[in-house]
């Protein structure tokens, strides 16, 4: 990933024309688009594109996803140091990670499924060191960051490699599925994790798949769950047999390896 050195300078560049500006030596930046109430601009050295990054808000508010066929979260931050603790939250669920400190900025780069949760999410929260919580809502980032990969991807000619975002998501290929305030997510291991708020709430072994369901059993308490991609709905079977309806699905995800245990 790209070490962002030189992002004091780009964050004046939104809502400006589409002209090259100057953001350290040697590099320098020009609008690519506007989508969403996001800037996209393209980042160059010399003559060598180097990274495209969606940019929104400004002041303490700014946030800034990056593409380098990886991504990062950005964001200004006045602390010292080379690195932070940082917990990153999306819909209020939590990740604990680490943070690079350089010229006045914060950057996270983004897991896989970070990235997806922040495209299908509504909100996040991002906590650096003992600083506050702030929260940013997501609205328009999945074509903010659609819009920055393509600007890196189009004009280099160089996809990054992974999931087929055009293959349908169903009872075979289902490793994540959203719901309000949590997700399902399958591990390396092949188990299944509910997480919400608080961290990991229940694990589960998968008992069995078909076209479009995957079937869960909690390893705790022996309670059977199922995800159905078809009904969009996370059921829980009664003792009767019945199922009852636990979660609306919002959004779901493939295997995306590796994952975090």
């Amino acid at each position: 990933m790209t070490r962002y050195l030189f992002l004091a300078l780009l964050s004046g560049l939104a809502g400006q024309a589409a002209q090259a500006q100057t953001v350290a030596p040697g590099e320098s930046a020009a609008t690519f688009a506007t989508v969403r109430g996001w800037d996209v601009f393209t980042i160059t050295d010399g003559d060598k594109i180097t990274a495209c990054r969606a940019l929104k808000g400004d002041g303490a508010d700014e946030l800034i996803f990056g593409y380098d066929r990886g991504w990062s979260l950005i964001v200004p931050s006045k602390l010292s140091g080379d690195t932070a603790a940082a917990s990153l939250w999306v819909d209020a669920v939590k990740d604990d990670r680490q943070v690079s400190i350089a010229a006045g900025f914060a950057t996270l780069e983004l897991t896989e499924i970070e990235r997806s949760a922040i495209m299908k999410g509504s909100e996040m929260d991002l906590q650096i060191g003992d600083g506050p919580r702030q929260t940013f809502l997501l609205e328009g980032t999945t074509a903010a960051l659609l819009k920055a990969q393509d600007c890196f991807d189009g004009q280099t000619g160089s996809a990054a490699p992974g999931p087929d975002a055009t293959t349908p998501i169903t009872g075979e290929n289902l490793g994540m599925a959203y719901f309000k305030d949590g997700r399902f997510r399958q591990r390396v291991d092949g188990s299944w994790v509910e997480e919400d708020a608080n961290g990991i709430a229940n694990v589960y072994d998968e008992t069995e798949r078909d076209a479009d369901s995957v079937y869960l059993q909690n390893t705790g308490n022996g309670d059977k769950v199922s995800i159905d991609t078809k009904t969009m709905l996370i059921s829980k079977q009664e003792s009767d047999g019945t199922w009852t309806t636990l979660y609306q699905v919002t959004g779901l995800d493939q295997y995306i390896s590796p994952r975090a245990g």
